[in-house]
Order: structure tokens, then C-alpha cells, then sequence
């Protein structure tokens, strides 16, 4: 089973684009605080969000697709838990090449964890057919999710161990951000 069309639209899996603007990372933290609340509340978990005090405040990139690559993720988390909740962090990751900022964004779950063969096949979308619809949908969503942060020149791994939950680790370049760099106050 693949993703529905609904869903891919959903996590921006349309032909689109990168939009590369000005925005505030602090406005676009507390967007993905209350929609992550909602979430968590939902399903009656928890859900906490960090960001660094020397990570810049104002970036240059596109703040939509990184907002579908976090929610992404977490979505995914949440999908995985009985109990407990995820924990985002963010924090800088020092310069590109170009002068802007790397963004470093961990979502981290209280989750039973992984397999190393799990994780061996974490990303790729399933097409066989066979009893375990969620988990097909689960690994597609991961996979469309991985192609998000690909078009943000991004990188997005995957850490886990059976039994101590999963990390999700995202590195983006934010184009340009050493122009727009200001501090949170």
C-alpha cells in the first residue's frame, strides 16, 4: 500500500519547490509547539520542545517544509509509543561552507526502539503486500519525510537501540542565515 495522495500533500510531497525566505525560528518553534501539543494531548502523552540560546533567531530557508519534516517525524514517533512522549531539540551546528547556519533538530521517543534491522530498512517505502499496513505506511511516511529534508540539502538519520527509544537527527543548512542571525531576546 502506498501513501495516500491526501497524505503526501500533507507532507509536501507535491512538486512544489524549495521557497526560500526570511523567517523567525522562535515564531516557527511556537507554531510547531502548539500543533505538537495537540498531538501529544490527543493521544495523552508528552511532548517538550528546546531551542538552544545561541541558536539564531532569524534564518533564511524554507520554514514550511522544515515544519512538515518536524511534524513528520513526530507524527512518526508518536505512532510508535505506549506510554511517555517526544522531546525536540534545537540547536546551531556551526557554519556551511557558504557562511549560513547549520541547524541541528533531534526528535527523540521513549519508544521501545529498534532492531538493527529495523533500522537497516527505516526509509525505504514497502510496496510488497502482506498483514502490516500500518508499518508499510509507517516506513513510506518516514521515506517522504527523509525526501523533505533532501530538498532542503538536508540530512536526516535515524538512532536507536532496542529497548531506550529512537532519535531522529535532522542537519540543514539555513542559506544565508549568517546575514539574518540576531539573538532570542
Amino acid at each position: 500500500m502506498r501513501l495516500t495522495e491526501q497524505k503526501k500533500a500533507s507532507l509536501g510531497v507535491v512538486s512544489q519547490g524549495v521557497k526560500v525566505t526570511n523567517f523567525d525560528l522562535r515564531r516557527l518553534m511556537a507554531e510547531i509547539a502548539i500543533d505538537v501539543g495537540s498531538m501529544v494531548q490527543a493521544r495523552q502523552f508528552y511532548g517538550d520542545i528546546s531551542v538552544s540560546q545561541d541558536t539564531p533567531r532569524h534564518l533564511s530557508g524554507d520554514p514550511a517544509i522544515l515544519k512538515k519534516i518536524v511534524l513528520g517525524l513526530v507524527n512518526h514517533s508518536l505512532s510508535s509509543l505506549d506510554v511517555g512522549g517526544v522531546t525536540i531539540r534545537v540547536a546551531p551546528g556551526g557554519h556551511d561552507v557558504e557562511g549560513g547556519c547549520v541547524l541541528n533538530i533531534t526528535v527523540t521517543d521513549t519508544s521501545i526502539g529498534m532492531l538493527p534491522e529495523e533500522l537497516d530498512e527505516i526509509f525505504i517505502p514497502s510496496r510488497q503486500h502482506g498483514d502490516y499496513v500500518d508499518q508499510r505506511e509507517k516506513k513510506s511516511e518516514l521515506f517522504y519525510v527523509r525526501e523533505l529534508a533532501r530538498l532542503l540539502d538536508g540530512n536526516l538519520s535515524v538512532h536507536s537501540a532496542f529497548g531506550w527509544g529512537t532519535r531522529y537527527s535532522l542537519s540543514v543548512a539555513m542559506h544565508g542565515a549568517a546575514m539574518h542571525v540576531s539573538n532570542w531576546d
